[in-house]
């Protein structure tokens, strides 16, 4: 019993050693909805953060609300996950290390209302 709480642990530490927590800043958001594309601008300060261990990718937002992040594409030069949504559409989010930035855009569309809305959010890394 003792072997097996002592290897539980083990695992544990493990696991919380090998994950790497990178904490980003929204600086900026630029949004469109109806028929074309006409964006809008706006100065953002929202943090997020992304928990990576291994090739697996957790996001965590101010809240504290946790949502997995499917790997779509690691190289040194850009990290492409994929945000799963509840909508018709996409949410992809493009960082790259080197000099810590990260584009976040969203492009959804109504069948309903028979329009799109697209959201490019931007920022950088906090080290």
């Amino acid at each position: 019993m003792m072997r097996s709480a002592l290897a539980f642990v083990g695992l544990l530490t493990a696991t919380h050693l090998s994950a790497q927590e990178m904490r980003f800043v929204i600086e900026q958001s630029r949004s469109s909805s109806g028929a074309g594309l006409n964006f809008k601008c706006k100065k953002e300060s929202k943090e997020f953060t992304l928990v990576q261990n291994g090739k697996k990718f957790t996001g965590i937002n101010p809240s504290g609300g946790m949502f997995e992040l499917k790997l779509l594409e690691m190289t040194p030069y850009i990290i492409v996950l994929q945000n799963p949504v509840g909508f018709d559409g996409t949410s992809m989010i493009h960082i790259t290390p080197t000099d810590g930035k990260f584009y976040w855009s969203e492009v959804a569309y109504s069948t309903i209302l028979n329009e799109r809305e697209v959201t490019v959010q931007s920022g950088r890394r906090l080290r």
